[in-house]
């Protein structure tokens, strides 16, 4: 299994330096994953996901391609259904 580390969101807007409204907006848009419902008021993101998101930043990636980034991103998801 993999090693799964979750973040939540004071801590992602604290690593990606972003305003609670930008953030949901960048996920909105579809240019940051969404979030993984940990219960009926618990969210969370998976830190590998937004540290992929920002490493594709650091090099440069157009809107476009953040887009298919995270539209791969949250379609490996389902490496985890596999392994239960």
């Amino acid at each position: 299994m993999h090693n799964i580390h979750l973040l939540r969101l004071p801590q992602v807007l604290n690593l990606i330096k972003l305003s609670r409204a930008t953030f949901y907006k960048q996920v909105k848009e579809g240019t940051l994953p969404t979030q993984i419902h940990l219960g009926a008021n618990s969210v969370a993101w998976l830190s590998h996901e937004i540290e992929s998101v920002l490493a594709a930043r650091i090099c440069g990636y157009t809107e476009a391609e953040l887009k298919e980034l995270v539209l791969t991103i949250i379609a490996k998801r389902e490496i985890f259904k596999e392994e239960i």
